[in-house]
């Protein structure tokens, strides 16, 4: 089943699977240009029209290797903070996260299931780049 980025979910700096045209992935990759309906990754020379691109689904590893630290869990699920940010790895929608806040712990509707997401919400919230290291 393939999964279809949102183009206008897309920054420099996020990491997705590109795909050659054959429908192969190649290495995860990191956006270093996006130009019209074509997206560059760095290390790689090729450019990459945006249905050619696929997410990276968000995992428990994956947090750990972005500088998350898990801190307990509870009745909502598994909590992971970075930057005094917490996230809430549900029990109920797995794989899925959302951002705990602190008014009765009520979860954003939006699920976050991939690294672009994360990667995002972050700058969003913190103002620079998540250390992503893979």
């Amino acid at each position: 089943v393939r999964c279809m980025i949102d183009v206008k979910e897309l920054r420099i700096g996020n990491y997705v699977f590109p795909k050659n045209d054959s429908g192969k992935e190649s290495v995860i990759g990191e956006i270093f240009a996006i130009n019209d309906y074509l997206v560059s990754i760095k290390g790689n020379h090729n450019q990459y029209d945006y249905h050619l691109l696929e997410p990276i689904p968000l995992t428990e590893e994956l947090l750990l290797k972005c500088g998350f630290t898990e801190l307990y869990s509870d009745s909502k699920g598994y909590i992971y903070s970075v930057n005094n940010i917490e996230f809430i790895r549900s029990y109920f929608d797995t794989p899925s996260y959302f951002i705990k806040t602190n008014e009765e712990n009520v979860l954003f509707e939006k699920p976050i299931i991939y690294l672009h997401q994360l990667q995002n919400i972050y700058f969003a919230l913190i103002g620079k780049e998540l250390e992503v290291n893979l």
